[in-house]
């Protein structure tokens, strides 16, 4: 191995090489013809940290790490993996030799102490190419060639024999029909571009597509991941999925994207954006334009493209938006769309995407069911290997129904109590007389974290709140260093709770990471870690928050803080109203009330009465009166006990928008009539002015023309004294159409242009758009 050394790739505890200088060499190693690769586990460590202290155990892997130097050859590779875990490569030597050498250095470990202290260990042990093809194939092997020695008693090596359970099951099994309709769906034309696979959770929805995808060739393939505790984000899959590609191929994929798109991507994922595309992400957002950012985004390159979102049934109702005007406009290029649901929560939103799409555009269903006999009995000998006593499988079959994930579950069961044994060439099974079977998938998983150490459990905890082990923000959490949080996490992942992918520790699925975030977020510790992890996210992006509003709201609004959970939920609630995430919006907001509804102070009060006025302009934009006429009737009684005659003018004016949209003209005057008294009282000349032209237009609607014009020309007034550019040219927009009612052409074109001209030195190109409809009317009457 001819690589320089560098402080990066040595363990700062024990100066020997760590886990980082091995991935690093893989591809140099697989060179080499031949080699062993030994994993060394310390026997009950957790012991000596817990009796001695963290101190004591330090000193005692410095003692070790220096006495396994003197053990192996100076061509060797000795790394710390991790904790208690080491690893040595050995160039050039079989396993013959090597378990030569291993029991060697076993006899002279007993024989030692370490800093005061009796250690044995646990020894694995796997060769190339004969127990793995790359590297972590051989780790794997070796790994659980140590599991077995502890499990045969500790103290030895390479305790694995003939009848250990091979779970997760290796090999794919069964699924013949729902394969080959998979394989037809993406072979068939352009014309059907989606596929909905549907069934239960742990039935293998998500393996099977894996299975499909691994032999497709020279198609890119993008993967998304709903969450359901990011349904607040809007637009998550949408990031996911740019995320996914930038992350695979680099800014290159950004290259032939014109430069306005550029910046509405940018607006979606700005903390993988290059800077340049960040610097204008405050421009207001554009519904169109965004949607065909993306659009182009994934046509871009002109190759052949597969989407998958699993758990899609967790999408937000604006990713859900997006990818109907994808299925729309991309049907003709070749892109496939598979979406992955869980089939107890496809209901709502998701049902109705499915209907109203299926009217545009062919799609498949493909409907996972359990098992079949003949699958089960696949499955069950592809986990145990050798021969079986056949009153397992209809045991297995009447206690699972079928479903992958509780066979496997209930055979680790049956294993670990007892009930499964192996007798010289066969398995022996005795039925149990109780039920051993887990309930469901949350007695799955609580089993597997009740079963890790304290400080394991720690760390999910920390992870379960962010969504994945984010090793830095645990460091800074725990104080744990490195190594050992590493070791912590090699623990974690041998109950297949966590996985590494994207150079993140990430949960192995939505599930897993759902149910650990619920059975833990009512917790007082949990709430202090919702508070510790928002504080260090805050201090990380200190002066670019706008990028984590969602995550700062979230954790912020989890840990009970007022102040800064009020404070990014009504910032993350006016991003989504930017983004047109208007359902999203609502809830920050109802979440800001939340926060604040048992103060009585006039400030918390004034806070709950600007959340629900934003709360009422969105429900009035969707058209729903009632509700927002509510939740102006309850900031109105808080406006009240507070005296706050602004926020009781901004509630009138809300008042009056309903009123006119609800065709009551008359209540809308009376109540414009209150707002004018209110701004005169306290001088506010904007509100005046605004109240003007709200008159002006009631009066509009209801017929009296040259009455509207008059309160439109008091409106100009006040709006030029205050040099209000963008106020006056919407005021001129509206005499003109004013004008065009009393078939005043020419007052209404000199109006409609005075309006264009300001609108275009304010480079307003929507207002702009309208101004040029207007003047169409105008000139089609005249």
């Amino acid at each position: 191995m001819n690589l320089k050394s560098s402080r990066e790739y040595i363990d700062e505890l024990t100066n020997l090489y760590n886990r980082y200088y091995l991935k690093k060499i893989q591809r140099e190693l697989i060179k080499i013809e031949k080699f062993s690769l030994v994993w060394i586990d310390i026997d009950f460590f957790k012991e000596i940290n817990d009796n001695y202290g963290h101190y004591v155990g330090d000193k005692v892997l410095k003692k070790f790490s220096q006495f396994l130097k003197t053990c192996f050859r100076t061509k060797d590779i000795l790394i710390r993996y991790g904790g208690d875990e080491f690893i040595c490569i050995m160039p050039h030597s079989d396993k013959k030799n090597t378990l030569f050498a291993c029991n060697r250095i076993l006899k002279k470990i007993r024989e030692q102490v370490f800093s005061g202290i009796k250690l044995t260990v646990s020894i694995g042990i796997s060769s190339y190419p004969e127990d793995g093809k790359n590297l972590n194939e051989l780790i794997k092997f070796a790994d659980e060639d140590m599991y077995a020695a502890k499990r045969s008693g500790r103290n030895r090596i390479s305790g694995r024999k003939n009848g250990e359970l091979n779970i997760p099951s290796i090999t794919f099994v069964g699924r013949l029909d729902e394969k080959t309709a998979l394989k037809e769906f993406l072979g068939k034309s352009s014309e059907n571009t989606a596929l909905f696979l549907n069934g239960y959770v742990g039935i293998g929805k998500t393996r099977l597509v894996r299975e499909v995808l691994k032999d497709t060739k020279g198609i890119e393939i993008l993967w998304a991941d709903c969450s359901v505790f990011k349904e607040k984000i809007p637009y998550y899959p949408i990031r996911e999925l740019i995320k996914y590609r930038i992350n695979r191929q680099g800014d290159k994929v950004l290259s032939s994207i014109p430069y306005m798109y550029k910046i509405e991507l940018g607006k979606l994922v700005p903390e993988i954006m290059p800077e340049k595309y960040i610097e204008k992400i405050d421009n207001p957002f554009d519904r169109f334009r965004l949607y065909e950012a993306v659009r182009i985004f994934l046509q871009n390159h002109k190759r052949n493209k597969i989407i998958v979102i699993d758990n899609f049934q967790w999408a937000d109702d604006n990713s859900i938006e997006i990818i109907e005007y994808l299925l729309k406009t991309l049907k003709d290029i070749g892109l496939k769309f598979i979406f992955i649901t869980r089939k107890e929560e496809k209901e709502g939103n998701l049902s109705e995407m499915i209907s109203s799409i299926s009217r545009e555009i062919k799609i498949t269903e493909i409907e996972l069911p359990p098992l079949k006999k003949n699958e089960i009995r696949e499955l069950v000998k592809a986990i145990l290997e050798e021969k079986l006593d056949d009153k397992i499988f209809s045991y297995i079959e009447s206690e699972t129904g079928g479903n992958p994930l509780y066979i496997e579950e209930l055979i680790k069961n049956l294993f670990e109590r007892g009930f499964l044994l192996k007798e010289g060439e066969n398995w022996k099974f005795i039925k149990p007389e109780i039920e051993i079977i887990p309930k469901n998938i949350e007695e799955i998983i609580t089993k597997k974290y009740e079963s890790l150490s304290n400080e394991a459990k720690g760390i999910l905890d920390i992870g379960s709140l962010v969504g994945y082990l984010d090793i830095e923000m645990i460091m800074e959490i725990t104080g744990f260093n490195r190594s050992h949080i590493l070791g912590l996490i090699d623990n974690i992942k041998k109950l297949g709770i966590v996985k590494e992918e994207d150079n993140k520790i990430k949960f192995k699925d939505q599930i897993t990471l759902n149910i650990l975030f619920n059975r833990n977020k009512s917790k007082e510790h949990n709430i202090i870690l919702h508070n510790r992890i928002a504080d260090i996210l805050e201090e990380r992006y200190k002066g670019k928050e706008n990028i984590i509003l969602d995550e700062l709201a979230f954790h912020y609004y989890f840990a009970g803080n007022k102040e800064k959970g009020v404070k990014y939920c009504i910032k993350a609630g006016d991003k989504a109203r930017e983004q047109y995430a208007n359902d999203t919006a609502i809830k920050y907001y109802e979440c800001a009330i939340e926060l604040l509804k048992n103060d009585e102070n006039d400030d918390s009060k004034n806070l709950m009465t600007e959340c629900l006025i934003k709360i009422s302009d969105i429900l009035i934009l969707k058209g729903d009166c009632t509700k927002a006429q509510e939740k102006l009737d309850d900031a109105l009684k808080l406006t009240l006990s507070t005296k706050n005659r602004k926020n009781e003018a901004e509630i009138s004016i809300r008042k009056t928008t309903i009123y006119i949209i609800t065709s009551h003209y008359e209540k809308a005057f009376v109540e414009n009539e209150k707002i004018m008294k209110i701004y005169k009282e306290i001088n506010d000349k904007l509100g005046i002015t605004n109240s003007l032209y709200k008159e002006g237009e009631i009066l509009w609607r209801m017929g009296k023309y040259k009455n509207s014009i008059k309160s439109f020309k008091k409106a100009l007034k006040i709006a030029k004294e205050e040099d209000d550019k963008l106020r006056v040219a919407n005021i001129y927009n509206f005499i003109g159409i004013v004008f065009f009612e009393l078939k005043d052409y020419a007052s209404a074109l000199r109006c409609l242009r005075l309006a264009l001209k300001k609108f275009v030195y304010l480079r307003k190109k929507r207002e702009k758009a309208l101004v040029f409809n207007n003047l169409s009317l105008v000139y089609g009457d005249m």
